[in-house]
């Protein structure tokens, strides 16, 4: 698993006006990663199972380092087996540490990081 960004360069992102810093974490069957909400500028972790499902945003952050270690407990969790079934991955979301309110993120830029999690 690796830490990619969308311009190779941490913290730096390259044709996403809307789309500020966003990290992808990614195996055979799941891509998590990080992205910092337009409006609320909260760092917002989300994950993907299976390179073509649904986006859901888990937890939400003030710091960045914050969300990057959530979404690497994401990817370790997954990898090691942990989050087979729903009773499990209910126990594990319940343990996710969340220090702001996650929002919906602004629809256009869901395709964005569609493409992003396609392209990786």
């Amino acid at each position: 698993m690796a830490e990619k960004s969308t311009t190779g360069q941490p913290g730096k992102s390259k044709g996403w006006s809307n789309l500020e810093h966003a990290a992808i974490l990614f195996d055979d069957s799941i891509v998590t990663g990080i992205v910092q909400h337009p409006v609320t500028k909260h760092w917002q972790t989300w994950v993907s199972v299976k390179k073509n499902d649904n986006i859901n945003c888990l937890t939400a952050h003030s710091e960045r380092y914050d969300a990057v270690l959530v979404a690497l407990d994401i990817a370790m969790a997954w990898k090691a087996g942990h989050l087979k079934n729903p009773k499990d991955v209910a126990v594990f979301l319940k343990c996710l540490p969340s220090d702001a309110k996650v929002v919906s993120l602004p629809s256009e830029i869901l395709p964005k990081l569609k493409e992003l999690m396609l392209n990786s």
